[in-house]
């Protein structure tokens, strides 16, 4: 069995799981785990400042956002939108479709 281990956020001591020995960072509680995870993103975050203002909005300028996406995929694939038109509301059945500038009919 491994030595315990003092989890970095609630300071509670805990087993680390065997499979994951060393590399297990929190006890495993949802508040710790969620912590662990913010802590995570803004290191991620600091290490790379540009990624969200240069290649991304570009991806999304280019690409468009799923929502773009999933409109066009289901103006290009029209038996999908029969088959699907009756769980939609009813708003959006009567917005009208808008050519799709991603894909080409």
């Amino acid at each position: 069995m491994l030595p315990r281990r003092r989890c970095p956020f609630c300071r509670r001591w805990f087993h680390p799981h065997p499979r994951l020995k060393q590399r297990q960072k929190t006890c495993g509680r949802p508040d710790c785990r969620h912590k662990h995870k913010q802590k995570s993103n803004q290191e991620w975050r600091t290490e790379n400042p540009d990624y969200f203002r240069g290649v991304y909005a570009l991806q999304k300028e280019k690409y468009g956002t799923r929502f773009d996406y999933r409109r066009c995929y289901r103006q290009q694939h029209p038996r999908l939108r029969a088959a699907q038109r009756g769980f939609r509301p009813k708003m959006a059945r009567a917005a009208e479709i808008v050519a799709c500038k991603f894909h080409k009919p």
